[in-house]
């Protein structure tokens, strides 16, 4: 995501006496306008007006050049930020906390397995749910020293829950999640948030059927031939999705496992960037046996999804 910062160029003030001799021109070029016999009624309106906006511009006071009011009211709510390093990079809070976590606890009431997600999409943006009306979007401005601010542009509606116990898990996650005020990484992994009262809540990455599946991978080979493209290609995996890349485009799967070594994939749509040649091919040779991808063989850092075309895979470290 690109992050705009403000351009601090000096502004150019006009002299008081140019913005007169401008004025004066084109005041002569309207009483011109007029007086001209071959122009319409609507022609010299058009003109007119024209001429009135260009000679307010010149006859501005100095120093009228002023940068547009902070935005308010609704767009107020959407945290700005302060520049590219405090939420890009290595060292960001987002390369700390991207992706989903899966709420173990909101103070003393504990979540089982994957009931409440907290899913960081961007640098600015999150959602948020425990079974009931999907995800509930929001934004945030995380720092990389543990501040979280948090705000929201629509309430969170309790809609078809999943079970007896979401609405009363959703409505307690939401509620937590507008008061949180600070973020930690715990040695285990965990993420640990915080609200102003004090209340902590504890999330760690969802598990899926097969866990030792999780993580990034890096393509060694296809179909057994080694992978050569222009760029490395990735293949991630999480609780529920299988997703790859080529450095063009991107696409990928939710995926079951119904028994182990068993994977049964979704469809699986690809974004549709028109790249050079190379990476295109590099696209239709990975996203070709990802769609064939029926089981896996997990053998140390290793990783093969077997089908037509099997893919070898190394973990990524980290």
């Amino acid at each position: 995501m690109t992050v705009y910062k403000p351009l601090n160029r000096p502004v150019a003030r006009r002299s008081g006496t140019g913005a007169q001799t401008s004025a004066r021109h084109i005041g002569s070029a309207l009483r011109m306008i007029f007086t001209l016999p071959k122009i319409t009624g609507s022609s010299r309106l058009i003109a007119a007006s024209v001429s009135a906006l260009l000679l307010a511009a010149c006859t501005a006071e100095p120093g009228s050049d002023r940068p547009a009011p902070a935005p308010s009211g609704e767009n107020a709510d959407i945290p700005a930020v302060a520049s590219e390093e405090t939420v890009t990079g290595p060292g960001s809070a987002f390369a700390a906390i991207e992706g989903q976590w899966a709420v173990r606890s909101v103070g003393n009431t504990p979540f089982s397995g994957n009931q409440g997600i907290v899913n960081f999409q961007s640098e600015t943006f999150f959602s948020h749910e425990a079974g009931c009306g999907g995800g509930h979007p929001a934004f945030y401005e995380a720092t990389p020293g543990g501040d979280l601010r948090t705000s929201r542009r629509e309430a969170v509606i309790i809609g078809k829950c999943s079970g007896p116990q979401a609405a009363s898990l959703e409505r307690l996650l939401a509620e937590f999640i507008d008061r949180a005020s600070g973020w930690s990484l715990e040695e285990d992994g965990s993420l640990v948030l915080t609200s102003a009262d004090g209340t902590r809540a504890v999330l760690g990455r969802p598990q899926g059927p097969r866990p030792e599946l999780q993580g990034e991978w890096r393509v060694l080979s296809i179909g057994g031939e080694a992978w050569d493209g222009a760029r490395d290609a990735r293949v991630t995996i999480s609780h529920d999705y299988i997703g790859g890349g080529t450095g063009c485009n991107s696409g990928g799967s939710s995926y079951r496992s119904p028994r182990p070594g068993s994977l049964v994939l979704d469809s699986m749509p690809t974004t549709l960037r028109r790249c050079e040649d190379a990476l295109m091919q590099a696209d239709a040779r990975l996203f070709g046996a990802l769609r064939t991808v029926t089981g896996y063989e997990v053998r140390g850092d290793r990783l093969t999804l077997t089908g037509w075309q099997p893919i070898e895979l190394e973990r990524m470290p980290g």
